[in-house]
């Protein structure tokens, strides 16, 4: 009983998550049962009605349960989420309604309408991940500068960067490779990286950078370039370690082992 009560309760954790914002489901709800009554073209029934009821068949399937509860991939049953055509079932609902109408009812039911598409939601770019562009790539300056600074034409090259910039390296360029990337902050994409690379990150993200430790591994991976924030400490300088300071961008700075040959044709990272 226990293990069926925690496997609800894991598929109820992504069911709120996709509803906490707003109360558009809800209005998909009513939508759709209001085509249920207006709707007579078999077609359209089928896409507005038969469709997302069969969607949501498959998320509340006791299957589903069991199996986000043993391997903890909320995402995949998120995504089920997707298929739902819920902005077109609403916005042919509200347009139905409003044609049905006339003269100035029909002008109240649109602002109605609009409303209530407003109150169901939240302004997208209130979000905190949502800044005002910097570059045409839409990605963080210091990144692009970073990269720049680094790149050796027509040769790719290896660099150690912060947890917030690895995202963004990639985007902008495939000579500038990593040892570890995105995939690295999913448990279930664990399996793709080598011990020494999860070893790497967990250094780099620690109160206090082992100099030593940090700057072996990079050498066993063969990653030349070191990018770290101003703010990190570490237990010794990296020149202690043959690693020099190159310079400083952004409150970033840059180092690079002394010993490395930059030369790279070709090593299989991210």
């Amino acid at each position: 009983m226990d293990f069926i009560l925690e496997c609800a309760r894991s598929m109820m954790d992504v069911f709120e998550k996709y509803n906490n914002v707003g109360f558009m489901f809800v209005v998909l709800l009513i939508c759709i049962a209001l085509l249920t009554i207006l709707e007579k073209d078999m077609k359209i029934r089928a896409f507005m009605l038969k469709y997302p009821v069969y969607i949501l068949l498959v998320f509340f399937c006791p299957i589903w349960w069991i199996y986000i509860y043993l391997t903890h991939d909320e995402e995949i049953l998120y995504r089920v989420f997707w298929a739902l055509p819920t902005s077109i079932i609403i916005v042919y609902t509200m347009v139905r309604i409003a044609f049905s109408l006339e003269g100035v009812k029909r002008f109240c039911a649109f602002i109605c309408c609009i409303v209530v598409m407003m109150a169901s939601g939240r302004y997208l770019y209130s979000n905190a991940i949502f800044t005002p562009a910097k570059n045409i790539y839409h990605m963080p300056e210091t990144v692009v500068k970073i990269c720049d600074e680094i790149i050796v034409p027509g040769r790719e090259i290896l660099c150690c960067f912060p947890d917030e910039m690895v995202s963004y390296v990639r985007q902008y360029t495939p000579y500038v490779l990593m040892p570890y990337g995105r995939g690295m902050f999913f448990d279930y994409f664990a399996f793709d990286f080598q011990l020494d690379e999860e070893a790497l990150r967990d250094i780099m993200n620690s109160d206090i950078i082992d100099t030593k430790e940090a700057t072996t591994y990079l050498r066993d991976l063969n990653i030349p370039y070191l990018v770290v924030g101003e703010e990190r400490k570490f237990t010794e300088s990296l020149s202690t370690y043959g690693f020099v300071y190159v310079t400083t961008i952004d409150e970033y700075e840059i180092y690079l082992d002394n010993e490395a040959y930059l030369g790279l044709d070709f090593v299989n990272y991210r």
